[in-house]
């Protein structure tokens, strides 16, 4: 009994486009084709490769790895390596969609947090204790503190792969109030304290109090008026 290429993939769910993929890399050859119209046909015979190669395709091997199992009629031991070397393929996937929906999680809770608050209005609020590492000190230009903090970020999310950058970026009270100038001295972004801290930078740490605070929506260029309100 023989079955076109029609039948075979309303039996087994295969696209025809992908039945003639396999054929053309040497997958899964049709049993016979018809040389005047050239139709596919295949046999009962082929239904455990057809098999194999949907359940290997949704472990997410390869289709050289397929066909290396099928072409060399694999050990069990050779299967079983294969399998595991899957395996722990699936579960790097699986911890870095988990740390993708970690970081999905607290931008949903920043920007919860950020809806609950009040814009341009002085207030005390209460903060947990917090520590920074300084990335940049000195006379810092407003150029300076935008590819910076692009940087920092960059940065942040190849050592600690997290999402949590928040930026910190100190001024000097003294320039304020003599100059009237707004003067960055630092560049510093708030770590996450259950990760291990690197020792080689400077930290700054916010102890856990009440802090005078006014959250508003602006860009770094137009951030003087607010501090000079505060």
């Amino acid at each position: 009994t023989i079955f076109t290429i029609g039948e075979i993939e309303k039996l087994f769910n295969i696209s025809t486009q992908a039945l003639r993929l396999y054929d053309r890399i040497d997958l899964l050859k049709p049993a016979y084709i018809n040389e005047e119209t050239g139709y596919r046909y295949y046999s009962i015979g082929q239904f455990v490769n057809l098999e194999c190669i949907k359940r290997c395709k949704a472990m997410g091997f390869s289709l050289d790895e397929i066909k290396d199992l099928i072409d060399n009629d694999s050990s069990i031991e050779a299967m079983l390596e294969l399998t595991r070397k899957q395996k722990h393929s699936i579960r790097q996937k699986i911890e870095e969609l988990e740390k993708i929906e970690n970081q999905i999680n607290m931008l949903e809770s920043k920007i919860n947090d950020s809806l609950k608050v009040s814009f341009n209005k002085i207030q005390i609020v209460e903060n947990n204790e917090r520590v920074f590492s300084v990335y940049k000190e000195g006379y810092i230009t407003q150029q300076q503190l935008e590819v910076s903090s692009r940087d920092v970020i960059l940065a942040m999310g190849e050592k600690y792969e997290m999402l949590k950058h928040d930026l910190s970026f100190t001024i000097s009270y003294e320039d304020m109030v003599k100059d009237n100038k707004v003067v960055y001295k630092s560049l510093s972004v708030e770590i996450d304290k259950s990760k291990e801290i690197d020792n080689s930078m400077k930290h700054i740490k916010l102890p856990a109090g009440k802090y005078i605070t006014m959250y508003f929506e602006d860009s770094s260029i137009d951030n003087r008026k607010y501090y000079r309100k505060i």
